[in-house]
């Protein structure tokens, strides 16, 4: 049987990649790859972290606040034309026509004259190249790193499926707040994890949309301690923190389409204090801890990402395990279609072979973790979410920026 060229998209809005060029469009920044027509794979959407989209032709769909929508063109969304800042659209992001993105627009939306609201950009602060780290040497752990980290007193087991996490599980989950300027709410944009008193690591594409500086890092918060998003009485009171962001660093050389360099570290306004709720997780300085081969060893991912594809957030915070895929594996499955840039040096490949499970439990810049040792078991962060096939793909495992590769730059910006 012969089966028809389709193609395959990742959504990043207002500009586009096709056929390995960056085109301006004013709707959507487009990476265009085609399945090969040999492959048997008719139609797989591309998602960066937790956001997930194919094609889904006036198919009902779920806003970022939960509402009923219709997946439909932007230009057949009256309510959504005239959002001044595009990065809130994203969250939109429902499926493709075409080279158009579809957004998942309420029915009050449908109505001319009614904007949802939309808050401004971050600052993002440019960065240089870190050296070279030294051969046998993965990086020195800079001494503001506690020497205490990645403990949680939680029993934990692979499980089939994302699952709720307990309060306290994961200490170092951390979730990055943006301010929508309509309402002066700060609401769920990406994950993060603590790697100290005053630093969070996340994912670049979260704060980026196209190559140009944004202006206010004051549209930012980081929360700490927080579990369930609909309740504000689990923990006793003062253990839930948030932070202002002093400072966002991205990576320079992120690249748009590829997801390359896709790392981001925030500098919270003043420390945060360590407890049983609030603690960081280790980075893989040692190769003693984390081996250069970890092919085959279970990870666990988390985050409030969709329960399944193109369905609702999660409220309670989910955790899922799954094992490291090869990476030559990995590299040539993408390949398959036509994605040729997952280069195994920038990212690692994780996710459950039969496609019950992957990141779409995590949300995009959140921590993949690897435990290791005994008393105690520590976790390190091997990961960062940042993109995929669809969720929970059969075949397709979730692609996360490989920290191992980062730990230089980390310290340049961390200071010591």
């Amino acid at each position: 049987m012969t089966f028809p060229r389709v193609i395959i998209m990742t959504v990043f809005l207002l500009s586009c990649v096709f056929n390995g060029k960056l085109v301006q469009n004013a709707d959507a920044q487009l990476a265009e790859v085609s399945s090969n027509s040999q492959t048997g794979i008719e139609s797989k959407a591309i998602r960066f972290g937790g956001i997930v989209f194919e094609h889904e032709d006036t198919s009902e769909c779920w806003t970022p606040d939960q509402q009923k929508g219709k997946c439909i063109l932007l230009r057949e969304c009256p309510g959504l034309q005239h959002v001044p800042h595009r990065i809130f659209l994203r969250k939109y992001v429902c499926g493709y026509n075409g080279l158009a993105p579809l957004l998942c627009c309420p029915k009050q939306f449908q109505v001319a004259g009614e904007t949802p609201p939309a808050p401004p950009r971050p600052t993002i602060e440019s960065t240089v190249s870190p050296r070279p780290i030294p051969a046998g040497l993965r990086a020195r752990k800079p001494t503001l790193f506690p020497e205490e980290c990645g403990i949680t007193n939680a029993t934990f087991t692979r499980v089939v499926g994302g699952v709720d996490a307990k309060i306290g599980d994961w200490p170092w989950q951390a979730l990055v707040l943006m301010k929508n300027n309509q309402n002066d709410q700060f609401e769920s944009h990406c994950g993060a994890s603590l790697i100290s008193r005053k630093h969070v690591l996340s994912a670049a594409h979260c704060f980026i949309l196209r190559p140009k500086k944004v202006t206010d890092r004051n549209f930012l918060r980081v929360r700490l301690a927080e579990h369930d998003l609909s309740k504000t009485d689990e923990l006793p009171a003062g253990i839930t923190t948030e932070r202002s962001v002093a400072r966002l660093v991205t990576h320079e050389g992120f690249e748009f389409g590829k997801n390359t360099n896709d790392i981001a570290i925030i500098v919270m306004d003043r420390d945060v204090a360590f407890n049983k709720f609030i603690a960081p997780v280790c980075l893989p300085y040692s190769t003693q801890a984390i081996p250069n081969n970890i092919v085959d060893k279970y990870v666990f991912i988390t985050g409030w990402g969709r329960l399944r594809y193109l369905g609702r957030t999660a409220n309670v915070l989910q955790q899922a395990s799954f094992p490291i895929w090869d990476a030559k594996r990995c590299t040539d499955v993408f390949k398959e279609v036509n994605i040729d840039h997952v280069d195994p040096d920038h990212f690692i490949c994780a996710g459950d072979e039969s496609g019950v499970q992957d990141s779409c439990q995590g949300d995009s810049g959140g921590p993949l973790v690897r435990p290791e040792g005994y008393s105690p078991t520590r976790f390190y962060q091997v990961g960062i979410v940042s993109f995929g096939v669809r969720c929970a793909t059969k075949g397709f495992p979730g692609v996360y920026t490989r920290v191992t590769n980062y730990l230089n730059w980390i310290n340049s910006h961390v200071g010591d």
